[in-house]
C-alpha cells in the first residue's frame, strides 16, 4: 500500500526532484481537504484520469432479527447517513484493468 509520504515521493521523483517535498506534502493535504470539503457541501469533485468524488447517501434502517440469541426482542435503528463515494473514470479503470496482462504474463514465466 502506498501512504502519504510514498505518494508524495513518487509525485517528487516523477517531477525531476523541482519542488520541496514539504511543498508537495503541502499540496496533496490540501488537495484532499478541498475534495472532503466540496463533498461535505453537497458537490461533486472530478478529477480527470480519476474519477468523480461526492457525497454518497445511505438511507438508514430497522434491524430488529440479528440472529443472535442475547439480542432477541431488540430493537437497532441506524439513521440515514451520508459516505465519501467514489466512482472511477473509464480510463482509470482501463489503466487497472491491464493488472490482469501483467499476472496473466508472470505466471507464464
Amino acid at each position: 500500500m502506498i501512504n502519504q509520504k510514498e505518494l508524495s515521493s513518487r509525485i517528487r521523483s516523477n517531477l525531476n526532484y523541482k519542488y520541496k517535498a514539504a511543498d508537495i506534502d503541502l499540496i496533496l493535504r490540501t488537495a484532499v481537504d478541498i475534495i472532503l470539503d466540496a463533498a461535505s457541501n453537497g458537490e461533486d469533485t472530478s478529477v480527470h484520469g480519476l474519477g468523480k468524488f461526492y457525497a454518497r447517501f445511505i438511507k438508514g434502517k430497522k434491524i430488529s432479527k440479528t440472529g443472535i440469541s442475547w439480542l432477541k426482542d431488540k430493537e437497532f435503528i441506524v439513521p440515514d447517513r451520508y459516505h465519501l463515494g467514489f466512482s472511477p473514470s473509464d480510463s482509470a479503470n482501463r489503466s487497472v484493468a491491464k493488472l490482469i496482462d501483467k499476472i496473466e504474463q508472470d505466471e507464464k514465466k
